[in-house]
């Protein structure tokens, strides 16, 4: 859709510091957002334990 509207796609970022030639990699935001959140499930998966798999009392 962006493309579409603008001509161009507006979800990567550029960062650059005009003072040096130093210069950050653009990427996605939403890859971003994914790969957090990926990153995150993982881990609770892993330190929660196995607390997800018990049964139920009865």
């Amino acid at each position: 859709l962006d493309r579409i509207l603008s001509g161009a796609v507006t979800d990567f970022l550029y960062f650059h510091l005009p003072s040096r030639s130093w210069s950050w990699p653009a990427f996605n935001i939403a890859d971003a957002c994914l790969s957090t959140s990926l990153t995150l499930f993982i881990l609770r998966i892993l330190f929660e334990g196995k607390e997800w798999n018990a049964p139920d009392p009865v």
